[in-house]
């Protein structure tokens, strides 16, 4: 059991901005055999704490606080994995003995709690409805939330014996796996392809159009247009499409994550944790402002080249311009 002591110490750590006792210990139901592992804690401060990151609990942990703050009955709200289903209005004895039976009904469903993914199946109290049930609270773990928090400072302010993994932890060794690498790798190689592609779209449609072009720029070249004149009129033809394209794909790459990305769970992908992301805009801008450069350089680069071949090549006598 940690002491007040301990969770005082927890929370004067430097980037320490809350800490949640939590109660994670073993139960089973009254007058059976069934055993799963509980959790009791605030519930409703761990939701203000959640915000609106996506996460596999965001939804389960909404219900279990509407449900505790409409509760009058004997009964207590909690949130069951799967093979809890027969726990519904049943008495639940907790570890200890020494605590009546609590009588339970489940209001949520959930796949698995952050950090309690191995122990099996699991019950999620909270702490607003049991006290009426006069249970003891004996918190035998912490949600520490905060920035840039260490595992080392946790553990020494915990006590001796105590263990800490922190989100970021978590989160680097998750990243550092062979299947992640693999993954990043492929959006990296498809963002090259795609940028490749680009270039290429631009490039066939500077060439389809070479013919007439340089008949055009010839004609032009005989009464004293410059070089320079020349790259400038290819410039106004070509700049319109790429810079428009590249404003569009720059414009729904970014907002699509903002229109659709809250329908997105990536929590499955990090091990329970609940994980938001933010869109920044220098990569992308630095991505489509390279290929819209590539591709009027090399639409300059072609009329460089085109330039160099003489007037009566492109511009034969008789033909109109």
């Amino acid at each position: 059991m940690i002491s007040p002591a301990a969770v005082e110490k927890v929370r004067a750590l430097p980037g320490v901005r809350e800490v949640l006792p939590v109660e994670l210990r073993e139960g089973r139901l009254s007058g059976g055999t069934l055993s799963f592992s509980y959790l009791r804690m605030d519930t409703a401060a761990y939701a203000r704490r959640l915000g609106s990151a996506p996460s596999v609990v965001g939804a389960p942990v909404a219900a279990v606080n509407r449900a505790a703050t409409a509760a009058k009955g004997a009964s207590v709200p909690v949130l069951v994995t799967g093979g809890l289903g027969k726990a519904r209005s049943r008495p639940i004895v907790l570890e200890g003995g020494e605590s009546p039976p609590v009588v339970v009904d489940h209001v949520g469903h959930i796949e698995r709690f952050p950090g309690t993914d191995p122990l099996g199946e699991l019950l999620v109290l909270p702490t607003s409805v049991l006290p009426e049930q006069k249970v003891a609270m004996r918190p035998n773990g912490l949600l520490v939330f905060g920035d840039a928090l260490s595992a080392a400072d946790l553990e020494r302010a915990a006590g001796p014996g105590a263990s800490a993994s922190t989100r970021e932890g978590d989160l680097a060794s998750i990243v550092s796996t062979p299947l992640t690498r693999t993954i990043k790798l492929a959006f990296q190689l498809t963002a090259i392809v795609l940028a490749l592609y680009s270039l290429l779209a631009v490039w066939v449609s500077v060439v389809a159009g070479a013919a007439e072009r340089d008949r055009s720029i010839s004609f032009l070249s005989t009464m004293g247009m410059s070089g320079a004149q020349a790259r400038a009129i290819t410039l106004g033809e070509i700049s319109p499409l790429v810079v428009m394209a590249a404003v569009a794909g720059i414009a729904l790459g970014t907002l699509f994550p903002a229109l659709f990305g809250g329908g997105v769970d990536l929590s499955g992908y990090a091990g329970g944790l609940p994980v938001g992301y933010t869109v920044t805009w220098s990569t992308p801008l630095l991505l489509g402002a390279g290929v819209t450069l590539a591709a009027l350089l090399g639409a300059v680069g072609h009329v460089a080249l085109s330039g160099r071949r003489k007037a009566g090549v492109a511009l034969r006598a008789g033909e109109s311009a």
